[in-house]
């Protein structure tokens, strides 16, 4: 497979496809968004951000369970709350219930379709990463602005 996902580990796809299976509301943000949308940068983890209604979350936590990292109480207190940051230990894969500048509503509407191993993704926008990354203010956040905006003044 080539293209912006092609560094996905095995144990990354198989999570997204068991979240796909038990039909996960969720966004790809992070480094494999902005290599989506051409910046060429590594991305090791693979960033989800997660809708944290409860029934998303109950539909979840088995999948998370079983990678044996946490109880189902733990999911379902950590992962019901807005801005929260959960890792999926063993697999690089890091959940998110918020991030800075944006809603997830908001992301979900405006992303973009992606294909992987047959599981259709949701890819944050170009547009809602920059919000996001201007409201975060990180380095590796600025040298993606930075690539972002030269892409628009290219594009025009």
């Amino acid at each position: 497979m080539n293209g912006p996902f092609s560094t996905l580990k095995s144990e990354q796809i198989k999570f997204l496809v068991e979240i796909a299976k038990h039909s996960i509301d969720y966004v790809v943000i992070g480094g494999y968004a902005m290599r989506f949308h051409g910046r060429d940068r590594q991305a090791e983890d693979l960033d989800l951000l997660i809708d944290y209604k409860l029934g998303n979350i109950e539909n979840l936590a088995p999948v998370i369970m079983s990678y044996g990292t946490v109880d189902r109480d733990e999911i379902m207190d950590k992962l019901t709350k807005p801005n929260v940051y959960v890792p999926i230990d063993g697999i690089d894969v890091e959940l998110f219930t918020g991030i800075k500048g944006v809603k997830f509503n908001t992301i979900k509407s405006q992303a973009n379709e992606a294909n992987i191993h047959g599981v259709k993704v949701l890819v944050m926008s170009e547009t809602d990463l920059t919000k996001s990354k201007r409201a975060s203010a990180r380095e590796k956040d600025c040298e993606d602005i930075e690539f972002s905006e030269q892409r628009v003044v290219s594009d025009t």
